[in-house]
């Protein structure tokens, strides 16, 4: 497939190139002046428990169990 490159197209991957080099910036913008240390039973646990122990738990289709540390 040949795909000839235009000024329009151009211009978009311009404005999505530039929306995606934004978004981290906004993000370190918004962490707080005095930060914390993450530790694994404040900050990962709660985001497996939430997310992966879904699938990932023994007898499931997941390939290893994320129950324990």
């Amino acid at each position: 497939m040949n795909v000839i490159w235009n000024p329009r197209m151009a211009a978009s991957a311009g404005l999505i190139l530039g929306a995606l080099l934004a978004l981290p910036m906004g993000a370190a913008a918004q962490t707080p002046a005095t930060e914390r240390p993450v530790t694994f039973a404040k900050d990962i646990a709660p985001i497996l428990q939430q997310n992966c122990q879904v699938c990932h738990r023994p007898g499931s289709m997941a390939p290893m169990s994320l129950l324990t540390y």
